[in-house]
């Protein structure tokens, strides 16, 4: 309950700053997650294996059970692990370049009429999008406590999976090919 709870504190943040941004501000997030989006797509494998012998991975034995992904995907979890990572690490890089952008565009912000609406489905769909992948990203850990969460927590299992995007791309970019859910 805490972990709904938690996402949806988030996602109501993640609209109210964006609620209140100017329509120029807007645009140049949507244009630096395009740009976060097709780095990530073209530099995650690559940067996945060179981040292979960096990243610690909890030991899989026969026994681990996965709340969402089926037996047979237990060979290929840690391998996606490490490319989530590295398409974390990426998104970060963006995310810096965006800040330092934005740091010295921001008074150009006060010219600017406030979107709000537009503004808050942005923020909306940013915020959603931000959770379901973080959420993808955590269910690949092989932690009792973790998998117990998304076992009971049917709205968890929900997001990483019927979210638009994320199994069909994210996943399948992070497992190389379609996604072994149970």
């Amino acid at each position: 309950m805490i972990s709904v709870l938690g996402i949806g504190l988030f996602i109501i943040l993640v609209i109210y700053h964006f609620h209140h941004q100017s329509l120029l501000f807007i645009l140049l997030d949507a244009i630096f997650i395009a740009i976060g989006m097709i780095l990530v797509w073209h530099w995650t494998v690559p940067l996945g294996e060179r981040l292979t012998l960096w990243i610690p991975y909890p030991s899989i034995t026969a026994e681990s059970t996965l709340a969402l992904y089926s037996s047979s995907a237990l060979g290929s979890i840690p391998f996606a692990f490490i490319r989530a990572c590295a398409s974390f690490i990426i998104a970060a890089g963006v995310w810096a370049v965006r800040a330092f952008v934005l740091m010295w565009l921001r008074p150009l912000e006060t010219r600017g009429h406030r979107q709000l609406v537009i503004g808050s489905l942005f923020g909306l769909v940013v915020a959603w999008g931000s959770v379901a992948i973080l959420l993808a990203w955590v269910s690949l850990i092989n932690f009792e406590a973790i998998q117990s969460t998304f076992a009971s927590q049917p709205l968890l299992r929900w997001m990483v999976i019927k979210t638009p995007g994320v199994a069909s791309h994210v996943l399948a970019l992070w497992f190389q090919g379609p996604v072994p859910f149970q």
